[in-house]
């Protein structure tokens, strides 16, 4: 049953919630314990770390410090009803950056609504930096980095953290941190510059207040007890939008899956021969032939190897190791046919198994036009898993442009000896 948050209680989360971040609980142990029994500290601890990178990055969305700030209230009010879904724990900071992307997006396209029949819109000051075009660059490119390099740049360059810090909390050695956070903030920048964004705009997260940090954890932990109705009217409408286009997106994969199963059932039907213990066809009547007339031969070929789709036939790895070196600095993928060239779509099954693609020019084919090679530069003891062709990307082509059939590369790498 949920508790009445009497002002006692609220100021007990402020105190909480204002806390040094130095606690030595990592962000994987404060999930659990938020997950396991709904523990207010560590949900407290969760919301002042990463509380002011996600203001900052619904600020640079909205452009607007209200807005922002209930929108930064309704992450966290879908992270109380969505944080068991957070995968790996350690990736939180992950998790929460792109929630707060579309809970900003979502409030952006609702408040402009809003707004379009107040009069003092049109002489309303635009802020610093307002284009938004612009200011979704920086969010957009930090949300296209690899996941580990990634996390890295979110813990230390938008909260804060030292690497130590850092290290800590992700579960990482310190020099990985370092490592990461440097090849992170170097493909971040060139990105930026590329776009036109200076490296260093809007990137700093601030004016995460302590009210805002009480009021925050106070709605979530309502929530979290039972309490759907707490927080501001925009705040609950920015958040019943998040969940139900993330729910939408949910079913959206399920049905495409279903579907895919279903044609791939139908396809295999009619392409295979039928199978030997079959009974034999009923006879047909006999067909009366006039001799006068020449009789077209109707015996055509069924599939041709041309007519077939290309298929992978040896990888290196092996699909399905559980020794591979992690020194290993290629993956290697033949098909059955010749491919078209600058042609394929390695594309991860889910975030933290991501092949970690390793130079500018990562990816080619070799002369034989048939192997494609990504360069990588693998982790030991973790499992990678990457879609060859996916139900969503189908660039692997063959020379007469048919997409290979889909292929799932799993493989693990071993530990490092001790």
């Amino acid at each position: 049953m949920a508790t009445e948050l009497t002002p006692g209680v609220m100021a007990h989360l402020r105190r909480v919630a204002l806390r040094s971040a130095d606690s030595p609980a990592s962000d994987a142990e404060l999930l659990t314990a938020f997950l396991s029994n709904r523990d207010e500290e560590a949900f407290a601890l969760l919301v002042h770390r990463h509380g002011p990178m996600v203001l900052g990055v619904c600020r640079r969305v909205l452009g607007n410090l209200a807005d922002a700030e209930d929108a930064c209230q309704a992450t966290f009010l879908v992270f109380v009803r969505r944080a068991g879904s957070i995968r790996p724990p350690a990736a939180v900071g992950c998790w929460l950056h792109g929630v707060a992307r579309n809970v900003a997006r979502k409030a952006r396209v609702m408040a402009a609504r809003r707004r379009r029949h107040e009069t003092e819109a049109a002489t309303r000051p635009r802020p610093e930096n307002s284009d938004p075009e612009l200011r979704a660059v920086l969010d957009r490119e930090l949300a296209r980095l690899p996941a580990d390099f990634r996390s890295a740049v979110l813990l230390c360059d938008l909260e804060g953290a030292t690497r130590t810090e850092a290290a800590r909390r992700l579960g990482w050695a310190e020099g990985t941190v370092a490592s990461r956070l440097a090849r992170g903030r170097q493909l971040l920048a060139r990105r930026l510059i590329r776009a036109g964004l200076a490296a260093s705009s809007g990137v700093a997260a601030g004016g995460f207040s302590p009210e805002l940090a009480a009021i925050t954890v106070r709605n979530g932990l309502a929530w979290a007890s039972g309490l759907s109705g707490v927080g501001s009217p925009n705040v609950l409408a920015f958040t019943h939008g998040a969940l139900r286009t993330m729910t939408l997106k949910k079913l959206t994969i399920v049905s495409l899956a279903v579907l895919a199963v279903g044609m791939a059932g139908l396809t295999l039907r009619h392409a295979l021969p039928a199978a030997p213990a079959q009974a034999p066809p009923a006879k047909a009547p006999p067909v009366r032939v006039d001799p006068t007339v020449p009789v077209k031969d109707e015996k055509e070929p069924l599939i041709t190897l041309r007519s077939v789709p290309p298929v992978v036939v040896k990888t290196v790895p092996t699909s399905g190791a559980g020794d591979v070196d992690p020194g290993l600095t290629e993956v290697r993928v033949t098909f059955s046919k010749d491919m078209t060239d600058e042609s394929w779509s390695w594309s991860y099954m889910r975030e933290d198994t991501q092949l970690p693609a390793d130079g500018e020019k990562p990816i080619h084919y070799e002369k034989d036009k048939r192997t494609c090679v990504m360069k990588v530069k693998l982790e030991p003891g973790k499992i990678y898993a990457v879609w060859l062709n996916s139900e969503k990307y189908h660039n692997f082509k063959d020379a007469d442009g048919q997409s290979a059939v889909s292929y799932l590369l799993v493989f693990k790498t071993k530990k490092k000896a001790d």
